[in-house]
This record gives C-alpha cells, sequence and structure tokens, in this order.
C-alpha cells in the first residue's frame, strides 16, 4: 500500500479560505500568482499598490469566464 505524505500549507486555515471565480479576458496569471478582482473578475497582481484578494491555485487559462480556485486571504493577513 502506498504510504501518502501530507504537508502543512504555507499559510495556515485560519488565514485564508477557498473560493472561486471568474477569470477576467486575456489572463496569464500562474498558479501561486497572487490575484485581485477587477469588476468581479480574477486578475493577475503585476504592481504594487493594489488590495490583494489571494493566490491562485491554478494558471490562467486565457478563457474569459473560466472559474479558478483561488487561496482567498482572510482580512489583516499581511
Amino acid at each position: 500500500m502506498a504510504t501518502i505524505t501530507y504537508f502543512k500549507p504555507i499559510v495556515r486555515n485560519d488565514m485564508y479560505f477557498m473560493q472561486t471565480y471568474p477569470e477576467a479576458a486575456s489572463q496569464s496569471f500562474l498558479a501561486g500568482q497572487l490575484v485581485y478582482l477587477v469588476s468581479g473578475k480574477l486578475t493577475g497582481v503585476a504592481s504594487d499598490g493594489v488590495l490583494v484578494l489571494g493566490r491562485a491555485m491554478k494558471a490562467a487559462t486565457g478563457v474569459t469566464d473560466a472559474a479558478c480556485m483561488v487561496q482567498v486571504f482572510k482580512p489583516g493577513v499581511e
């Protein structure tokens, strides 16, 4: 029987939750990249000064409105 090894997340569960959001048009963010919402759609963070939503759990597909799971940071997480 195979042994399954579980790793603790880098960010603890009391600091985030998982949520699916629609992808904005022409996105190219990678899995693990910080993302935020523009008009309710997921966009990769490209500069400082943006209110970050969380971290993308998969790379962008480039398809508008494709579902993307996000590790959403709870308020107060730095």
